[in-house]
């Protein structure tokens, strides 16, 4: 396989290259010196790659638009994966790494522990980044001026806490399956909380809070999420207590679903004038009241209504009697 890629001689004008099942140590010789010679390429793909080394200098690539890396077991992408000069000392302050990146996925590098930080100019476009099954990383960037979707899949919390740091542009937020989560970084919300329209946190068996901020010195008022459209909290069992939710005046989308000791409902739900669509529960068993259930009549847009484990429920037709709209 090595030698028919080492004598494989792509056009200039290739736009798109997928490279899946080598099992080489080392890029070929064409990769290896750079990709700088193919200007037009705008999709990259290394997939199943169990053997390689290292990733060759991807961030010289004036329209890469799409970079995809699937299971390949290097420990850290380190300066050769932004440019082929040999540190960044060498490198202008004007130089731009990965000028037209749009979407990067890491997908299952079990060996990561290392992401190299960029600098202020690397990665200006970068909209759309997905970590997952990267369990030993703990260092990654955290300069995407542009970033508005971040997906983070079974991943080490402290590489979510390292690329929080200074993102200010995220609209979808979503954690899945962190084994180890306890938190949700604090800078993570602080800083977003005005941009934010969809967060989804679920199947993080360890997390115990959302909003940390909440009540600590400094922070005396609950973070306000003005532009907060959807809000899905599932099968994080330790939760506890439910967010204060009366600053999420745009809230169109409310699930919180699994939790083992829900025994009220989020405060500030009566301020939820927008909210169409609200699904709940499980209930602990035998409960026939929630705490703050006079709530439900309040939000007159709900459309969709599902509580789920409730059966024992004695007076929810009248709570709901006054939701016109509700299917």
């Amino acid at each position: 396989m090595y030698d028919v890629l080492e004598g494989l001689e792509p056009h200039s004008n290739l736009k798109k290259f997928s490279m899946e099942q080598f099992h080489g140590l080392k890029c070929p010789t064409w990769m290896a010196s750079g990709l700088s010679a193919f200007k037009n390429l705008i999709f990259f793909k290394l997939e199943w790659c169990p053997r390689l080394e290292y990733v060759p200098t991807l961030g010289e690539l004036p329209l890469l638009s799409f970079l995809h890396l699937y299971f390949i077991r290097v420990k850290c992408l380190g300066w050769e994966f932004y440019s082929s000069s040999n540190s960044t000392g060498s490198t202008s302050s004007g130089t731009v790494a990965f000028p037209s990146l749009k979407k990067l996925k890491l997908f299952d590098m079990p060996d990561l522990v290392e992401w190299l930080e960029v600098l202020p100019n690397f990665f200006p476009s970068l909209e759309k980044l997905s970590i997952n099954y990267c369990p030993k990383l703990k260092i990654m960037p955290s300069r995407f001026p542009s970033l508005k979707s971040l997906h983070f899949y079974e991943t080490n919390e402290m590489a979510l806490s390292s690329l929080s740091c200074k993102l200010n542009s995220l609209n979808h937020l979503r954690i899945t399956a962190c084994p180890d989560l306890k938190s949700v970084p604090e800078r993570l919300l602080q800083n977003n909380a005005h941009v934010l329209q969809k967060v989804k946190i679920s199947h993080c068996q360890k997390l115990e809070t959302i909003f940390r901020s909440e009540g600590r010195e400094g922070y005396p008022i609950p973070l306000v999420f003005p532009s907060l459209q959807s809000l899905e909290i599932e099968k994080c069992p330790s939760v506890k207590p439910l967010l204060d939710i009366q600053g999420m005046t745009s809230l169109q989308k409310l699930e919180l679903k699994d939790f083992a000791e829900l025994k009220s409902l989020p405060e500030g739900l009566q301020q939820l004038t927008m909210l169409e669509s609200l699904r709940m529960g499980r209930f602990p068993e035998g409960m026939d009241y929630i705490k703050g259930e006079e709530d439900l009549q309040h939000p007159v847009s709900l459309r969709c209504r599902r509580l789920i484990g409730w059966p024992q429920h004695k007076n929810l037709r009248d709570q709901l009697k006054h939701l016109t709209k509700l299917t």
